[in-house]
């Protein structure tokens, strides 16, 4: 029979008294000693629910310090409100029991949530996953990139990728921040994820690889590192070192992935279509089918001829062969400063978003911890003109389609900002700041290349230079802006 529910009244313990009633530990998973009674102390009921009457034992002003319940340090630090007395009426067994606690007492300490390596200041990083097969150089690039930009490393456990946030080097920012003389200056970043090395099967869910697939697909491109060079110390996993032969192995586990997430996606909207729900799985099941035909003639979705709706509605499946893809072969010291045949070969095989590098990164990593002077002189007896690093940011740049822009004009902060090629002022607006996108009246644009070559802005306003935009004004790289804007 289940008892009604109604309001306890001070004193009401259902005939017991309140010497007899006990404190028990507030949780039992943790040790907070033996159960001990409440001397001198008055129960208040709280109400009835579930056959269980719920009582707080509240310990009087006159009580000794016995009857004080004993907790551990790291308990008494973190409640605000001792745990209730918890009374289990007779017959109804332990687990009917019930507690009444202040809901700020539940609340536990907890160390501020770090924010994601995906944004910085609360603004949203380019994510550059790099993969490769074993022995092939990713994690020498990885330091490289984290030597020579100056990132901030994530530290991850042992089963999540290194992370890391990488300024990109501006020689126009640093031009600017002379100029403007700002109290800050803030680079524009990419976040750098070094994955798992693959191996031959990944793409059914083979090796260890296989279990970073999920990760990789939120990139927003992938750097694959080639091995071109010959070393008897260090084994190649297929014993023979092929760059054309490498790139096609991780392509085939990517197609493979895909082609598992087509189908098991094509299945569920099967079993939906029987039941009846023919909204948009028709146009679904269409567009899946196709993803699924190009998938089995072994193309990349990348390659699929596709419209703009449908481009948004893959978008949200993450598929591996629609990401941009970078091919940096890891070349020997002894093709420096010449074309590597391998690249030609590679071409071949390029399509959409694709793109093909070289760099000796052996090289590269051991300039990197030369002094500058000495490095700029080792360069010059090499005959390399500029840092791998700087070439493979330039590279990750125009694989994605990115553009530069700059604000800081009489302000604080002088800060480089990245957006897609052919964006809009109001899209640079709103990249800064969502006030600016909302509250747009106008643009103030000078570019770079003008102001480098008048010296001030002021020469530059008495040239004719500085130009005033609307919304619809196209962005172009180097442009230094500032947003006019009331909200």
């Amino acid at each position: 029979m289940r008892l009604p529910r109604r309001r306890a009244r001070p004193g009401d313990c259902l005939g017991r008294s309140a010497a007899s009633i006990t404190r028990r530990p507030w949780n039992a998973t943790q040790r907070c000693g033996p159960v001990q009674p409440v001397s001198s102390a008055f129960a208040v009921g709280i109400g009835w629910r579930s056959r269980s009457v719920r009582l707080r034992a509240c310990a009087s002003r006159s009580s000794p310090s016995s009857a004080i319940p004993v907790f551990p340090p790291a308990d008494a630090t973190r409640l605000r409100h001792p745990p209730s007395a918890c009374y289990v009426p007779p017959g109804l067994g332990r687990r009917h029991a019930r507690r009444r606690l202040p809901r700020r007492s539940l609340r536990r300490s907890r160390t501020p949530r770090s924010r994601s390596l995906s944004t910085v200041e609360g603004h949203r990083v380019m994510r550059i996953g790099i993969i490769g097969l074993p022995s092939t150089g990713k994690t020498t690039l990885f330091n490289l990139l984290c030597r020579a930009g100056g990132s901030h490393v994530g530290h991850q456990s042992p089963k999540e990728p290194n992370v890391a946030v990488v300024k990109v080097p501006d020689p126009r920012l640093e031009r600017l921040a002379a100029l403007f003389n700002p109290r800050k200056l803030t680079h524009a970043t990419i976040e750098f994820i070094d994955f798992v090395a693959l191996t031959r099967g990944a793409g059914k869910g083979e090796g260890l690889g296989s279990h970073f697939l999920n990760q990789m697909r939120q990139a927003d491109a992938l750097l694959h590192v080639i091995r071109n060079f010959e070393d008897p110390g260090v084994a190649h996993v297929e014993d023979t070192v092929d760059p054309v032969r490498d790139a096609a192995l991780v392509n085939t586990e990517f197609l493979l992935a895909d082609l598992d997430t087509v189908e098991r996606r094509i299945a569920r909207l099967e079993l939906d279509l029987k039941k009846g729900k023919k909204d948009e799985g028709i146009r679904e099941m269409d567009l899946l089918r196709r993803c699924h035909a190009w998938l089995t003639e072994e193309k990349p979705i990348r390659d699929l001829p596709v419209t703009a709706e449908e481009e948004n509605f893959l978008r949200g499946f993450a598929l591996l062969t629609a990401r941009p893809l970078l091919w940096l072969l890891n070349v020997g010291e002894e093709r420096l400063g010449q074309p590597d045949p391998a690249v030609e070969r590679l071409k071949g095989m390029i399509g959409k978003d694709v793109a093909v590098s070289q760099l000796c990164l052996k090289v590269e990593w051991e300039v990197s911890q030369l002094s500058l002077e000495d490095a700029e002189m080792f360069r010059s007896d090499l005959g390399l003109k500029t840092g791998g690093f700087a070439e493979v940011l330039r590279a990750c740049f125009d694989l994605l389609g990115l553009i530069t822009f700059y604000t800081g004009e009489g302000g604080e902060e002088t800060r480089a900002w990245t957006i897609a090629r052919g964006s809009t002022a109001l899209k640079a607006a709103g990249t800064i700041h969502s006030d600016l996108e909302r509250g747009f009246i106008r643009a103030e644009v000078v570019n770079y290349a003008d102001l480098d070559a008048c010296g001030s802005m002021a020469a530059v306003r008495k040239k004719g230079l500085h130009r005033v935009e609307g919304k619809e004004y196209r962005m172009n790289d180097g442009d230094i802006v500032l947003i006019r804007f009331n909200v």
